[in-house]
């Protein structure tokens, strides 16, 4: 396998660093270290993290997206099924396309909540350590 400079380097680097990024993908060179577990070495938790999700706001967020975005869903299906004469296979896509989207505006309003909060938490460990 060739490995680039600027990868090797970075693989050099890596010990000290601790990056996230040395845990996805093909970046992992131990063989026996799954994505989950060197995350976790790093202190993100994703598996716990996903296993909280699941348990706590699986349904809240199935209710929301159907308090507010079902109507959606059901004229995008509608609209498939009947103008595009399209099949159940196709008014299922575009109901998966239509509710990702609203899905993935959640979690942009969600992630602009939380950020700021993490930042001030690195703020205040990074003047602790000063």
């Amino acid at each position: 396998m060739f490995v680039s400079s600027v990868e090797s380097k970075s693989l050099a680097l890596e010990p000290c660093l601790g990056t996230n990024a040395w845990c996805l993908g093909n970046l992992i060179q131990d063989a026996n270290v799954t994505e989950d577990e060197c995350l976790s070495r790093r202190g993100f938790k994703r598996e716990a993290m996903t296993e909280d999700y699941m348990t706590e706001f699986k349904l809240t967020v199935k209710n929301l997206v159907l308090k507010y975005g079902e109507g959606l869903a059901i004229n995008t299906a509608y609209w498939a099924l009947l103008k595009e004469e399209g099949d159940g296979v196709t008014a299922v896509n575009r109901v998966v396309g239509e509710l990702d989207g609203y899905i993935h505006g959640l979690w942009a309003n969600l992630t602009a909540f939380v950020v700021p909060d993490v930042m001030s938490r690195v703020e205040k460990l990074s003047l602790e350590k000063e």
